[in-house]
């Protein structure tokens, strides 16, 4: 989830940086002589780097990757609680080990679902 994170945030940060500097620029900027020219220009520019920075972000669709990696992550990280609360904090009687093999089956089932 990390990895897929920090590529998100990589991509996503310039992104809204680019298009809040073309609203401030299409505002600020003197459209008088050749300064207009540079500036639709330099507009137009920053547009089409937002425009393939949004695509980069669509196309790998790394949001979506991060969010199914940290579920998973949290899904497995809540199994493997289970099965120590199951062999620390059991009540009564040991854990047998047919039903030990039961619980550990359960979480390689569901961790086959996970992937």
């Amino acid at each position: 989830a990390n990895y897929y994170g920090k590529r998100y945030y990589v991509l996503i940060v310039p992104s809204i940086m680019i298009t809040t500097a073309i609203s401030v620029l299409a505002v600020i900027w003197p459209y008088d002589g050749e300064a207009e020219v540079a500036g639709r220009v330099l507009i137009s520019l920053l547009g089409a780097a937002a425009t393939v920075t949004t695509a980069t972000l669509a196309l790998c669709r790394y949001q979506s990757k991060m969010d199914v990696f940290y579920n998973s992550s949290e899904q497995v990280d809540g199994m493997v609680s289970a099965l120590s609360f199951l062999v620390k904090y059991r009540m009564g009687d040991k854990v047998s080990r047919t039903e030990l093999q039961q619980v550990i089956a359960g979480i390689e089932d569901k961790l086959g679902e996970v992937r």
